[in-house]
């Protein structure tokens, strides 16, 4: 089994980078609300472990659509805490990019 947090390192970053890259975290700011929205969006196939009566959705190529969260789980990234920090380094770095990139603004 994964551990969620790699899944929500994993969404929250990839949103950020998304907005880094494509130069609209200048014209939003909810950078913050963003990541988190996102964080959680790629935890949605897992959500059948939390909420008796929901399927889980994880086990299907169609729960790469939040945030590759399939391909995560078949490659065993996240089952390992080594990977699962991995996905929050690279969260982190992402935040301090973004700081970085909002204090050139001015």
């Amino acid at each position: 089994m994964s551990l969620g947090i790699g899944h929500f390192a994993a969404g929250a970053a990839g949103a950020l980078v998304l907005l880094l890259v494509t130069g609209l975290h200048e014209k939003t700011a909810q950078d913050g609300a963003i990541a988190i929205a996102s964080g959680i969006w790629a935890m949605i196939p897992d959500m059948g472990l939390v909420l008796p009566g929901v399927g889980r959705t994880d086990g299907t190529p169609l729960a790469n659509l939040f945030w590759f969260h399939y391909w995560l789980d078949t490659h065993r990234f996240t089952d390992s805490t080594t990977g699962s920090a991995a996905l929050v380094g690279v969260l982190i770095l992402s935040v301090v990019w973004l700081v970085l990139s909002e204090g050139n603004e001015e």
